[in-house]
């Protein structure tokens, strides 16, 4: 696992997040790796609906297209 460490951070967003880490019963740290991981979790899923999205508009307007891996496996043999 990786560590960080930030800097020049401004001392209030750093109060704010003691304090929330706090009033959930939490640690700082603790409080701090679960935003980033929640965050890049949402980073995450919102490219895998841009992709979703991109294979639909794509199979709307080409359709099912058939599998290629039995011409490229035959073309293979041939070309030894």
């Amino acid at each position: 696992m990786g560590d960080i460490r930030v800097r020049k951070l401004e001392d209030w967003v750093l109060a704010v997040h003691r304090r929330l880490a706090k009033n959930e019963g939490d640690s700082l740290e603790n409080h701090l790796r679960q935003l980033l991981t929640a965050a890049a979790i949402e980073a995450q899923n919102r490219f895998a609906d841009r992709a979703e999205a991109r294979v639909k508009a794509l199979h709307d307007k080409y359709g099912v297209l058939p599998d290629s891996a039995d011409v490229v496996t035959e073309e293979r043999w041939e070309r030894g």
